[in-house]
């Protein structure tokens, strides 16, 4: 049996990147090694992708292992982040892609990768409004794309993009003195 080692670098939470592919544009993800997956997925040609904007802090990807006496093991895998403001270009967005098949990359906010859905198992959208009942609450959609899976998303190490993260980022080596 082979030891788990202690991570090296930060341990922070959420999501800061998020890009959705139809899976008819997508027309072959490469097979992982192991936990990975090393060659980037071949798309149609003028294939059209989406960079969902959703609030800081906001974005998350839970996989639970679940069990089936059936089925066997299987993962419960879901993403989910808020998307600001009740407004005509939101709800249009939704009404298009509500009944869509996704393909989803995502990037942690430790700069990780990892590839969601497949071709024959894709994410499935569902959207929630609220528009709070206090000004001081946050209006908007919560996005949620969801699928159970036999195996664990794999990390995806051909990330064409992966962006800088907003305004300032402190570690938990950060001095808050000042010298």
């Amino acid at each position: 049996m082979q030891s788990l080692a202690q991570p090296i670098g930060e341990n922070l939470g959420g999501l800061i990147f998020l890009q959705l592919y139809r899976c008819k544009e997508v027309v072959r993800i490469p097979m992982p090694f192991g936990q990975m997956i090393s060659q980037e997925m071949i798309l149609v040609t003028d294939a059209q992708s989406a960079q969902l904007y959703f609030t800081p802090e906001t974005g998350g990807f839970q996989e639970s292992q679940e069990e089936d006496a059936q089925q066997g093991t299987y993962y419960s895998q879901v993403l989910s982040v808020f998307v600001p403001q009740d407004n005509p270009d939101a709800s249009a967005w939704l009404d298009e892609h509500q009944d869509g098949e996704f393909i989803a990359i995502y990037v942690n906010t430790n700069g990780l990768a990892k590839l969601v859905g497949s071709l024959d198992n894709p994410l499935r959208l569902k959207a929630k409004l609220d528009t709070q009942k206090k000004l001081r609450g946050l209006a908007g959609h919560e996005l949620t794309l969801s699928r159970q899976a036999a195996r664990k998303a794999p990390f995806y190490l051909a990330t064409p993009y992966v962006p800088p993260l907003q305004g300032r980022r402190f570690t938990s080596r950060f001095n808050f003195r000042f010298a």
